[in-house]
């Protein structure tokens, strides 16, 4: 299995970022779908209109999120792949530290690009467009 770590520096502070990452109505707007999330261990989520599903391992209020995740293109035989956030302070806000391991390695290339150039500038919008 292949694994990724990639950070992305936020305007907005650990607070308000770890709750976006974890507000439904947040999620929607980032993918431009309905998003579900149900944010406590064991709770689960469905985004990209169910596209992405998984449940949260844990929640550290403002810390850090343990989940798992999977897409529609993995087969039943296929194991969920592991996501770790952390939210670090910075003196302009914070850095959002990803963790993905267990990827498919067919997968890896599709899942690199994901968080670089679909998630992490959609995540980075709504952060620098959070209330004053």
């Amino acid at each position: 299995m292949s694994s990724l770590e990639l950070s992305l520096e936020l305007s907005a502070d650990p607070h308000f970022a770890f709750a976006a990452w974890l507000n439904p109505i947040i999620q929607g707007q980032m993918t431009e779908q309905m998003a579900e999330i149900d944010p406590r261990p064991n709770g689960r989520f469905r985004l990209w209109g169910g596209a992405v599903e998984g449940k949260f391992i844990a929640i550290n209020a403002y810390s850090n999120i343990k989940m798992t995740w999977r897409t529609v293109e993995f087969t039943a035989d296929m194991a969920d792949t592991i996501i770790e956030l952390h939210f670090k302070a910075t003196k302009k806000g914070c850095r959002l530290v990803v963790t993905h391991t267990e990827i498919p390695p067919a997968m890896e290339s599709q899942f690199k690009f994901a968080w670089k150039d679909y998630i992490f500038p959609r995540f980075a919008m709504v952060c620098e467009q959070r209330p004053q």
